[in-house]
């Protein structure tokens, strides 16, 4: 492959998905979602978030403020999976 090659390859943007928890809803459960209802998650407040490319776990991370101010969000990765690099 050519340098050029992968330069044009870099460039490919993925989706980035971060993960915060999982659940599982009967179906009744998601007809009665409604404002205000809250849906507990398998996940403890603490603990790392899942960041995933293309659905496979790539790293994981921390909430943090991010560039624009106290109003924006942003990841801080705090480990980079191995088979992922």
């Amino acid at each position: 492959m050519t340098d050029n090659n992968r330069g044009s390859l870099n460039e490919v943007e993925l989706p980035l998905t971060v993960v915060i928890g999982r659940t599982a809803l009967t179906l009744q459960d998601v007809a009665d979602l409604k404002p205000d209802s809250i849906v507990a998650l398998a996940a403890r407040a603490d603990e790392p978030l899942e960041i995933c490319v293309s659905g496979k776990v790539i790293a994981t991370g921390e909430l943090c403020e991010g560039e624009g101010g106290p109003d924006t969000l942003a990841i801080r990765i705090l480990d980079i999976h191995q088979d992922a690099a």
